[in-house]
């Protein structure tokens, strides 16, 4: 059985479901708040730090990552268009917290790389950010947690893939 789940005016034809399209809805509503609550908070709580939701993800992004970085790749991997990313990278690199390495191979090509003052001020956003998580997160025990990234993973990890596969059959 196929259905039409309708959020927000949207129409979106699903894949045959176990679940009925009101409990998705509310699924979809429901993280779409704590979202929006939580990531208004954590821009509020970065803003003295010069720092905003988009530049810390990126920011982490490029410290957790073991290979070298474009402004192209970095959008493509973080599924963000690439004018926000190069005006992010732009006002990091302005501050002292992101590098532009130009490519040996091809000169059009610059390779990003988050500066000792980046990491550092990452880690003191970071730290800034822990009174909130841990006040947004305090009537979760240590397993329930848990279990939300694993229940956020396997959403992310079943979506994208599908629609990834959708994309190369068409």
């Amino acid at each position: 059985m196929e259905c039409i789940i309708v959020f927000r005016g949207i129409y979106c034809q699903g894949m045959p479901m176990k679940n009925p399209p009101p409990v998705l809805g509310a699924c979809v509503q429901a993280l779409a708040i704590v979202y929006q609550q939580l990531a208004a908070r954590l821009n509020r709580q970065l803003e003295p730090l010069g720092l905003n939701m988009t530049q810390i993800s990126l920011l982490t992004h490029l410290v957790r990552v073991s290979r070298e970085e474009t402004v192209l790749s970095l959008a493509q991997v973080m599924q963000m268009n690439q004018p926000a990313v190069t005006k992010a990278i732009q006002a990091m690199e302005g501050r002292g917290w992101v590098v532009k390495n130009k490519s040996a191979t091809d000169a059009r090509v610059s390779h990003l790389m988050v500066t000792a003052a980046g990491k550092e001020h990452l880690h003191q956003a970071q730290q800034a950010c822990v009174p909130l998580l841990a006040q947004t997160f305090a009537g979760l025990e240590l397993e329930e947690l848990n279990q939300l990234i694993s229940l956020l993973q396997k959403i992310n990890n079943t979506a994208w893939r599908r629609e990834e596969q959708n994309a190369t059959d068409e």
